[in-house]
């Protein structure tokens, strides 16, 4: 199932020609609804709709955690 979606994906973007575009400073996002020094920090965070504030707000890019001991991400 994932690999269909996978392939039904947008194509990727240039990660480094991405950041240059948002010269002279870029934004890099984090998505985490915990981490191991403060533990739970929004676990109910809805992360598609977070992310698109993110793109939104300007976001050069956006890292989405996914471990899900420490950081309770998932796929």
């Amino acid at each position: 199932e994932r690999q269909r979606m996978a392939g039904e994906a947008p194509p990727a973007i240039d990660f480094a020609a991405r950041l240059r575009a948002a010269a002279p400073m870029a934004v890099i996002a984090e998505i985490k609804r915990a981490s191991p020094s403060k533990g739970d920090i929004a676990p109910d965070m809805n992360a598609p709709r977070q992310a698109m504030k993110y793109a939104r707000g300007g976001a050069a890019a956006i890292s989405v955690l996914t471990e899900p001991t420490w950081f309770r991400g998932a796929l």
